[in-house]
């Protein structure tokens, strides 16, 4: 489940197991990596309750101030809110995270969406089930 201060990072399944009754997950990052160079992408295991189906993609074509968003930022998606709309689409956006404000521009903004009981919320549409496919992205929280 998410919530306002949780960072979410892409990645995929690569294993799944069963280890006294509890699902664990072996994870790749899309995003971060094992190694300075990035040559090799960092795996971690992880439970079920840490993962959720990425989320859905929007063509938003604006934000309005007070708009709850996620950014990529730091190589994962954030919460935060608009603060402040700036010309050529640029936003201002306060993290939750660190309650920093920094400019954004529309391209790495999607509005906030939550996965709660099997189903996105504040979606058009409900989308997935949760399948541990490793050909699907998921978004994983660990950190």
């Amino acid at each position: 489940m998410s919530t306002d201060d949780e960072i979410w990072y892409p990645g995929k399944v690569v294993d799944l197991k069963l280890c006294e009754g509890l699902e664990e997950l072996t994870v790749e990052y899309t995003t971060l990596f094992a190694d300075q160079h990035r040559l090799q992408k960092l795996q971690d295991t992880i439970t079920a309750d840490k993962i959720r189906p990425a989320t859905p993609t929007s063509d938003q074509k604006s934000f309005e101030m007070m708009d709850k968003v996620e950014v990529f930022y730091n190589n994962g998606w954030s919460s935060g809110q608009i603060s402040m709309v700036l010309g050529d689409n640029t936003y201002s956006v306060c993290l939750y995270t660190s309650m920093e404000t920094i400019l954004f521009k529309h391209s790495d903004l999607r509005i906030h969406r939550e996965w709660k009981d099997g189903v996105w919320k504040m979606a058009d549409k409900v989308n997935h089930n949760l399948n541990y496919s490793s050909r699907e992205l998921f978004d994983i929280h660990t950190f």
